[in-house]
């Protein structure tokens, strides 16, 4: 089996984008409030309490997450089956903190694609090749309110700047809306979307859906399943992962870091081509929130 991982992420278990752990200065029952004080920096937190606040899809703390999946392949169409791929993405998440609940968070994602497969209509076959892809971005308002209560509207979209086949030359657009609730225990929400294409020769009208459960045994640990469920309404077709994850939250001297490994197993997927099996090593430093040392008048 090959498989196509650059070294930095393999230096400890993994995460996953909605990890987290139990804060040990919570008192039993209490919701953690994922707030940055002006005199708040990740390194001066522990391991939990940044776990803790990670756990929060509205976190107002700076990570850097390098993604790396592995996926498995196949379908009807001819060359497609046995076929494995490799995704290397980076996204940079800065919030924009507004108060001590609300935050304005910008959320860019780059990837790298490693033997990609395409169909080309020319060969009538399924062949592969590596390249950037297009970008993802989501802009989204939350709130975490002292109940727990979790919500976050915004939009979602795709910029089209990915090599020749990895690519829809397409500019796509659409909202999202999260709604969920949070204690020291665990995180239980939904998150869904909506892409349609606003410019460009493609056709995209896709619907995406994930459930977050998310549980919190302590220690900066995080174990749960946040699948990414979509939906093609021009191809009729469903993507349908059975997902599991895990992470953990250490600290490299000052630097708080989030590793973590998920795993999926494709229950539905494109008739021609679609992914079988996707396994994903996640590597995230926590930074200083620049943005929010801006807004406070903070050095």
């Amino acid at each position: 089996m090959k498989i196509i991982f650059p070294i930095v992420p393999l230096l400890g278990l993994a995460t996953f984008g909605v990890t987290s752990a139990e804060t040990s200065r919570d008192t039993p029952g209490e919701l953690t409030v994922d707030v940055v004080e002006e005199t708040e920096s990740p390194s001066s937190l522990d391991a939990n309490e940044i776990a803790q606040k990670l756990a929060n899809p509205n976190t107002p703390l700076a990570t850097l997450t390098l993604r790396n999946q592995w996926i498995r392949w196949g379908g009807d169409l001819p060359g497609a089956d046995g076929l494995e791929s490799g995704v290397f993405e980076f996204q940079p998440v800065f919030p924009f903190p507004i108060d001590d609940i609300t935050t304005v968070s910008f959320r860019p994602a780059f990837s790298y694609l490693v033997d990609q497969p395409y169909y080309d209509a020319a060969s009538g076959r399924v062949e592969s090749r590596s390249g950037f892809s297009d970008m993802g971005f989501d802009l989204g308002y939350g709130v975490t309110t002292e109940s727990g209560f979790l919500a976050r509207v915004g939009m979602s979209g795709s910029v089209p700047i990915g090599a020749e086949h990895l690519s829809s030359e397409t500019w796509a657009l659409g909202p999202e809306f999260l709604v969920g609730y949070k204690n020291e225990h665990g995180l239980f929400g939904f998150f869904p979307s909506h892409l349609w294409d606003i410019s460009g020769p493609a056709t995209i009208n896709r619907t995406t859906l994930q459930p977050l459960v998310v549980f919190l045994p302590g220690k900066a640990w995080a174990f749960g399943s946040s699948p990414i469920i979509s939906y093609n309404w021009e191809a009729e077709e469903w993507t349908l992962p059975l997902q599991l994850f895990a992470s953990k939250t250490v600290k490299f001297g000052e630097v708080p870091v989030r590793l973590g490994l998920e795993m999926n197993y494709f229950l539905d997927q494109p008739d021609g081509l679609g992914e079988e099996w996707m396994i994903a090593f996640n590597f995230t430093p926590v930074f200083p929130n620049i943005f929010a040392q801006w807004f406070s008048g903070s050095d």
